[in-house]
């Protein structure tokens, strides 16, 4: 009977790692680049100034 017990507990862990790890995953893949937009938005900024700065 002990022993039922401990792999009920291991099943149940790695099922939740699983879960975890899945789900960040599908989280990931979800998101657009945001390193894409950053630079867009900083290259936006660099010529915003030098239009500010040519006035």
């Amino acid at each position: 009977m002990r022993q039922f017990w401990t792999m009920a507990v291991a099943t149940f862990i790695l099922l939740g790692f699983a879960a975890v790890v899945s789900a960040s995953a599908i989280a990931s893949s979800a998101h657009p680049d945001l390193r894409k937009q950053g630079r867009a938005m900083m290259v936006d900024a660099q010529y915003r100034l030098a239009l500010a700065l040519r006035r």
